[in-house]
C-alpha cells in the first residue's frame, strides 16, 4: 500500500517492472479506474504507454517543463481531493464507496531515473517530499526507480514503505518479479 521505490543497476529490470505495471493497467482497468502519469527520464522505454486512455501525461529528457507541469497537476489533484474529501472520508476507497458520490481513479505517478529527474527539474525535491507524503491517503501513489538507495533523498525514501532490490541477473527471475508486483498492484487496485 502507498508508494513504492524499485532500486537495480541499469539492466536490471526497473523499466521492464514498470512497463510490466503500465501493461497490466492499460488491460485491465479503464481510465476511471487508475490514471498514471510517467516521467522517464530513463532508458524511454515507458513512452510506449503514451497513447493509452489511461495515461494521463508522460514528460521525457527533453521536456522539463512537461515534467514540472505533471507535478503541477498533482499538486492541484491533492488539493482539490483534499476538499471533497474533508468531513466526508479518511481514504480514496471510502470516498469511493459513498453511494451516489462521485467515483475517483487510483493515481499511480511513475519516475524513471529519479536522479536524473533531482537534477535536472526545478523545485523538484519540494514538491516531491509534499505529494508523496499526502498523495496516497487521496489514491495518489509514487513508483520510484532508481539505481541505487543514493540516489533518492531521505525525506523522499521515507515516502516509501515498499522497497524492492533488482541486483538480479537472470531474465527469468525478474519476469517472475515483475509478474508478482504486477498482480499485487492490480490486485490493490481492486
Amino acid at each position: 500500500e502507498g508508494n513504492a521505490v524499485v532500486y537495480g543497476a541499469v539492466g536490471s529490470g526497473k523499466s521492464a517492472m514498470a512497463s510490466s505495471i503500465l501493461y497490466g493497467i492499460v488491460t485491465e482497468k479503464g481510465p476511471g479506474d487508475v490514471v498514471a502519469y510517467v516521467i522517464d527520464m530513463g532508458s524511454g522505454s515507458l513512452l510506449s504507454f503514451a497513447d493509452a486512455p489511461q495515461v494521463a501525461g508522460v514528460a521525457t529528457q527533453g521536456d522539463l517543463v512537461k515534467a514540472q507541469s505533471i507535478l503541477k497537476v498533482l499538486a492541484r489533484e491533492v488539493e482539490d481531493r483534499r476538499a471533497a474529501f474533508e468531513g466526508r472520508a479518511e481514504s480514496v476507497s471510502s470516498f469511493n464507496a459513498i453511494p451516489g458520490g462521485e467515483r475517483l481513479p487510483t493515481v499511480l505517478v511513475v519516475l524513471n531515473n529519479v536522479a536524473a529527474i533531482m537534477e535536472s527539474v526545478p523545485g523538484v525535491e519540494e514538491a516531491l517530499a509534499t505529494l508523496m507524503r499526502d498523495g496516497p491517503r487521496y489514491g495518489i501513489v509514487f513508483l520510484l526507480l532508481a539505481g541505487s538507495p543514493r540516489e533518492v533523498r531521505f525525506r523522499i525514501a521515507a515516502s516509501c514503505p515498499q522497497v524492492l532490490a533488482l541486483e538480479l541477473a537472470d531474465l527469468p527471475i525478474h519476469a517472475h518479479a515483475a509478474e508478482t508486483l504486477l498482480l499485487e498492484v492490480l490486485e490493490e487496485l481492486g
